[in-house]
């Protein structure tokens, strides 16, 4: 099985998986048929599994939505869903964070078996958005630092309180370079609700981002290499994993 058959699966298992626990928040209160508790007391062989059932017919609608960060600057999410979903029929949500700095429509690559329009036909609702200086989102690049963290801590709470998503019901799921956007926002924002963080080969340090400030990598980053602490600092997701209160998942392959 490829690694991107399995991001699908571990992601759509977790994500629908809310629909029987009550679909906690982060760092919320345990209820009965919650997968993720620590409850001693819960036989766990009496927790039912949900199996995606993929309906490659569902039909599916998308949307574009602005959501305004902290400073204002409206930020472009495309948001891909059942077109079934309503307020009385609400779906999980999954948002999705590319690699290294790419723009949202990465998850759009047909190649990849754990695409948006993958996750809507197992039945979640899913946001893909371009960050700050990326695509069609204005401002400055902050190379996933502490700007574009807490412009995904403004893109979560928006989709968390949409009215076709299962309250509580949110996840992320990031690739590669994205684990640091993510790691970031959920550590420093450790009341976001967050249902779970899934990690897909996420590089976790500045060595493995710049690959040992090879030239050609440094080039990407605009020239900031490993020597530059103050940079680095807020860019590791390796100074923000410890600090996640959700269940986090990592997937590597070979």
């Amino acid at each position: 099985m490829s690694i991107k058959n399995t991001v699908l699966k571990i992601a759509v298992g977790i994500a629908l998986s809310l629909i029987i626990s009550g679909c906690g928040g982060g760092g919320g209160p345990a209820f009965p048929w919650d997968p993720f508790t620590d409850d001693p007391s819960l036989n766990p062989s009496n927790i039912p599994h949900w199996t995606p059932d993929l309906d490659p017919g569902r039909e599916q609608t998308e949307e574009v939505v602005w959501v305004r960060a902290a400073d204002g600057l409206k930020i472009y999410t495309r948001i891909h869903r059942p077109a079934d979903a309503s307020a009385t029929n609400r779906y999980p949500g999954l948002i999705l964070v590319p690699g290294g700095l790419q723009q949202g429509y990465a998850w759009h690559a047909t190649w990849r078996k754990s695409n948006a329009w993958e996750f809507v036909k197992a039945g979640l609702i899913v946001l893909i958005y371009d960050a700050r200086g990326r695509g069609w989102t204005g401002g400055a690049e902050n190379y996933n630092g502490p700007v574009h963290q807490d412009d995904l801590s403004q893109i979560i709470k928006y989709f968390a309180a949409r009215d076709d998503v299962i309250p509580g019901g949110v996840g992320v799921a990031s690739s590669s370079w994205g684990i640091t956007v993510t790691s970031g926002a959920a550590a420093r924002n450790p009341d976001l609700p967050i249902r779970f963080l899934i990690d897909l080969e996420g590089a976790h340090n500045r060595w493995v981002m710049t690959q040992w400030d090879d030239p050609k990598w440094l080039k990407i980053m605009d020239g900031h290499g490993t020597w530059e602490t103050e940079f680095w600092d807020v860019r590791e997701a390796i100074s923000y994993i410890g600090d996640v209160a959700c269940p986090y998942f990592r997937i590597q392959s070979d």
